[in-house]
């Protein structure tokens, strides 16, 4: 009797509850406004260089750039065969 009793209070309880239709359109607006920041945002090359100038992750950014000279020093070209090698006196 009790789940009986309960399906048909949930039965009732569904039958009155309708969605406004209201919502859906603030909703949708809402999304529309939102998708459109994103897609400008996502499109700007000042949000690029905003980015790497920054200060945020700095330490990621400075221990990249490290690398990048340490590598660069590393290697030397030589002229005769156009190869690549590492320079062990650095």
């Amino acid at each position: 009797m009790n789940e009986n009793f309960y399906s048909d209070i949930l039965k009732n309880d569904l039958e009155q509850l309708e969605p406004d239709p209201g919502i859906e359109k603030r909703l949708e607006y809402v999304m529309q406004m939102k998708a459109r920041s994103i897609q400008s945002s996502a499109n700007s090359f000042l949000l690029i260089l905003k980015s790497i100038f920054s200060f945020q992750h700095f330490a990621i950014k400075s221990g990249i750039i490290a690398a990048l000279v340490i590598f660069s020093f590393a290697i030397q070209k030589i002229p005769e065969d156009n190869t690549f090698h590492l320079n062990s006196n650095v």
